[in-house]
């Protein structure tokens, strides 16, 4: 009996290991596994398996502005600008196509790497992930990104191609 989103969670687990053996064993085309992959793991996550800790209002609004075709760079990044965390992390989630549980954890990842690869696959200029960057550290770790750190994640950044970035995020 595991919350659905520790559910969820675990099946990406367990087909990113699947992913890892197939690669090894045959000789098939990484997006074709990829595909196939998605498709098994997301067809076994319970449907409604939401994150319940973004609240409904964040979620409502997200959703207003993708309707209106608003839902961008520019709209995260002022969320993240005027504190309003939850509709930054919904508006992640939805911007990039991923579960929120994922954008959590992305926006939790020490580096910067994986929040670098979900912005160069949703075709985020440079200068705002820069920005959401450095507030997103801002919020979830202890404040100052040291040079050096915001260096190397701008150079990840820049180094890092459109369609690999794509790729990575899929997986």
């Amino acid at each position: 009996d595991l919350p659905p989103d520790l559910a969820a969670d675990m099946y990406w687990w367990v087909s990113a290991a699947l992913r890892q053996y197939l690669l090894k064993s045959i000789a098939a085309s990484a997006l074709d596994i990829d595909d196939l992959v998605a498709e098994a793991t997301a067809s076994a996550i319970p449907a409604g398996a939401q994150d319940s800790s973004i609240d409904d209002a964040a979620l409502a609004l997200v959703a207003r502005l993708e309707a209106r075709g608003e839902l961008s760079a520019v709209s995260l990044v002022r969320f993240l600008r005027s504190g309003r965390i939850n509709a930054f992390m919904a508006g992640l989630s939805r911007h990039a196509r991923i579960g929120i549980p994922a954008v959590r954890k992305i926006l939790f990842e020490e580096t910067g790497e994986s929040l670098a690869i979900l912005c160069k696959a949703s075709a985020w200029p440079r200068s705002h992930f820069g920005e959401a960057f450095l507030l997103s550290r801002k919020y979830f770790e202890q404040g100052v990104v040291p040079t050096e750190v915001l260096d190397a994640t701008l150079r990840f950044f820049d180094e890092l191609t459109d369609d690999t970035a794509r790729s990575m995020l899929r997986y």
